[in-house]
């Protein structure tokens, strides 16, 4: 009867390693926002090497543009949401024309 117990014990063991092995695995598979944070992990990184400094720049400066309009926008939102949308957009294009310019 011992011996028994013991088989008994060893399977239930096993089975609950496999089962600890298949939720870890599941997991893996649904780890959406790990999933996510890698694919736009690698998404930036294709970006960055296809983007030129110079526009990479303007962007980052955008960037800085908008924390500090947001800052402001506090006190006076719409003016300030006209302000940075028309900043943005008129770099965007300046940019886009220079390049443009350039490739001819």
């Amino acid at each position: 009867m011992a011996s028994m117990q013991g088989k008994l014990r060893e399977r239930v063991e096993t089975a609950r390693g496999r089962l600890g092995d298949g939720v870890e695995e599941l997991v893996a598979r649904t780890g959406v926002k790990h999933r996510a944070q890698k694919g736009a992990t690698d998404v930036r990184r294709l970006v960055d090497d296809k983007t030129p400094d110079r526009m990479r720049h303007a962007a980052g400066h955008a960037g800085h543009v908008v924390e500090r309009a947001a800052r402001t926008g506090k006190k006076r939102p719409a003016p300030t949401a006209g302000l940075v949308g028309g900043t943005v957009l008129a770099l965007v294009l300046l940019l886009l024309r220079r390049s443009r310019g350039n490739s001819r």
